[in-house]
């Protein structure tokens, strides 16, 4: 089961190309987890550029649909231990170590995660 990264939504949302947005709801449709990272970039990107309440309706949707993965201990040091590594931002290193402590593959087309040995990245 893939674990599916912010972008993923953020193209599903905003997407205009038929073609592309089919592809996208035609993979929404399968089992797939999210981190709550995820969560917290969504809610704060959506309320800047649609509302408060287009958000939180959003966010009901995405957490009605998938699977929630929370940020253990464990996760938060593997993380940091990617950091001190390689130069990606710290959403995309906790995405990352959860989808590897899970053993997820991440659907994305950010180009960080192809810096996370061993993590397998795939888009649309």
């Amino acid at each position: 089961m893939p674990t599916l990264d912010t972008r993923f939504f953020v193209e599903l949302f905003g997407q205009k190309d038929q073609i592309k947005l089919k592809r996208l709801k035609d993979l929404a449709k399968k089992p797939a987890t999210i981190s709550v990272i995820s969560l917290h970039e969504l809610y704060k990107l959506f309320t800047e550029n649609e509302g408060r309440i287009i958000a939180e309706h959003r966010l009901r949707l995405i957490q009605a649909s998938y699977d929630t993965i929370d940020i253990t201990t464990e996760i938060a040091i593997n993380a940091a231990q990617l950091r001190v590594h390689i130069k990606i931002p710290t959403v995309n290193s906790l995405i990352g170590a959860t989808a590897l402590k899970n053993d997820r593959i991440v659907i994305s087309d950010d180009p960080h995660y192809q810096q996370i040995k061993g993590l397998q990245v795939k888009w649309i």
